[in-house]
């Protein structure tokens, strides 16, 4: 039977990632249903169970982990006094540290790839291997191709060593960037290496083909959006909070939730779409701050992205600061707020139509939130099919 191995930026604890996994998964069986899909994961997790149910997939590690290994990072609570102080003093250091190792390691491998290589012979025996009796190698969406030194040079690796052995190279609904110079230049031999590719906003677009490189001139929609989710209503309201600048906002956000429970009599869900410990510090401040002012609130950390999935679709409402919270409540038809200016949160906003819903986190005020939610019922689901029969057409003219 013939193979396709599919890479991604999965198993990382991003739910959201999950879901574009699983849509990917159904788009290229749809297209060639008689191959084998050899999933690369950085580590087995909640996901696993799903692939497992599905008699096409095989299940393989990432070149990631194998080159680099598998870092767990725990959650801490009930911290001391002493970590009260060291532990902030450690995240500035390391945020100030960071950028510069990963711009010496990213240095270091463009002095000559191959040489870098050569001290991970192990990992290019292994995925050579696994590209043996493949036809079709694809990478498919998220936005972790940007400065992240070691994903994007293990995602180099896997292109290059794909490339070599005569499988037909995609990248798929990516967003690329941020870059430093030093992965701006990785990202173009990564470029080198792929046949076809196409994007999820208009930005990186833009530089791949200020680049010199031609992909898709469309955008295409989140290949989570692929796929549509329709649970029951429950009457509840959701915040997913996700960068700290939103806690300076946190008493007129409080406001907003209480107005909208007493006008509505909607219980609030926290939750959170990546299972990553600062992700759930910051959601577990605003569960604490609402439950102080006595509102009705439950805080839930999602086992998996079919627990997510069920939260946002089964919600009257959804205000998130993070995409694929906007995209799983979306694709489950419930109304939504970003919380988020980056460019690909504008882009999904527009291409959903409700550009109108998004709201800067400096432009909160103590009744912008409860507006919105009051508008709910002039949200429109109506091109919903439209931006799957897109993503649709750009599976078949990208692998014609």
């Amino acid at each position: 039977m013939k193979k396709i191995i599919l890479s991604g930026g999965w198993s990382y604890g991003n739910l959201g990632d999950e879901a574009i996994l699983m849509a990917s998964l159904d788009l290229l069986h749809n297209k060639f249903p008689d191959y084998t899909i050899t999933v690369l994961v950085y580590k087995k997790n909640e996901t696993i169970k799903y692939l497992q149910n599905l008699e096409y997939v095989t299940i393989e590690q990432s070149l990631h982990s194998y080159m680099y290994g598998i870092k767990e990072k725990t959650m801490k609570f009930g911290l001391g006094l002493l970590d009260e102080i060291k532990l902030p003093i450690e995240r500035r250091l390391n945020n100030r540290l960071q950028p510069l190792k990963e711009k010496a390691e990213l240095s270091v491998f463009l002095k000559s790839p191959s040489d870098y290589l050569s001290n991970y012979s192990e990992a290019y025996d292994y995925f050579s291997n696994l590209c043996t009796d493949a036809k079709i190698y694809v990478m498919s969406g998220g936005g972790y191709f940007n400065n992240w030194t070691e994903m994007i040079i293990s995602k180099y690796f896997e292109v290059s060593i794909a490339k070599s052995q005569h499988l037909r190279t995609y990248m798929i609904g990516q967003t690329i960037g941020p870059f430093n110079k030093y992965a701006r230049q990785i990202y173009r031999l990564v470029l080198d290496n792929i046949d076809y590719s196409f994007f999820r906003d208009i930005e990186s677009i833009k530089d791949t083909r200020l680049l010199g490189y031609n992909c898709l001139e469309d955008v295409v929609p989140d290949l989570a959006l692929g796929v549509e989710t329709l649970y029951e209503k429950e009457n509840y309201v959701v915040l997913i909070p996700f960068l700290t600048d939103l806690n300076r906002k946190i008493d007129d956000i409080v406001d907003n939730f209480r107005a909208i429970s007493l006008v509505s009599g909607c219980k609030i869900i926290i939750t959170v779409s990546q299972q990553w410990s600062w992700c759930m510090q910051i959601a577990t401040s605003f569960y604490l701050a609402m439950k102080a002012k006595g509102l009705d609130v439950k805080y839930v950390i999602p086992e998996d992205y079919k627990e997510l999935e069920s939260i946002l679709s089964s919600a009257q409402f959804v205000f998130s600061q993070n995409l694929h919270g906007l995209i799983l409540a979306y694709r489950g038809h419930t109304p939504v707020a970003c919380l988020n200016d980056r460019r690909k949160f504008v882009s999904f906003m527009c291409t959903i139509g409700h550009e109108e819903n998004l709201i800067v986190p400096s432009k909160i005020t103590k009744t912008n939130l409860y507006d919105c939610y009051m508008q709910r019922k002039k949200f429109e689901f109506n091109n919903y099919k439209e931006l799957q029969e897109q993503i649709k057409k750009a599976v078949d003219k990208v692998f014609k």
